[in-house]
């Protein structure tokens, strides 16, 4: 299975270096994903999440990318992404209390 970076960069006229430089990602890292096996594999797969940020960075689909994902894992990155959607998040923000003076018979002081 093949995926399609080295190509994409080939179409929009821009390197490997730059791409990595544009989606915070070292050169070397991302060539990972560009070398053939001797079999004519790949020789790594991006993830769903690297591949959306090459995706964004070329203005192309994830697929084109080169995010070969098996469809329950599709799915269940779907959901998730929906739950997000429905359920923003909520950030809890605890007051600490102030600290109690004991005594060395750990009863409080001045209480």
């Amino acid at each position: 299975m093949k995926n399609g970076i080295k190509k994409l960069c080939g179409q929009n006229d821009i390197s490997i270096s730059e791409l990595a430089r544009r989606i915070g990602m070292q050169p070397p890292t991302l060539r990972r994903y560009t070398r053939m096996r001797e079999d004519g594999s790949q020789e790594a797969q991006p993830s769903i999440e690297l591949a959306t940020k090459i995706a964004k960075a070329l203005d192309v689909s994830v697929e084109a990318a080169g995010a070969y994902v098996d469809k329950q894992e599709k799915e269940r990155q779907e959901r998730e992404a929906e739950y997000n959607r429905n359920n923003p998040t909520t950030t809890v923000i605890y007051q600490q209390s102030p600290p109690k003076i004991v005594g060395h018979d750990r009863t409080p002081v001045g209480h």
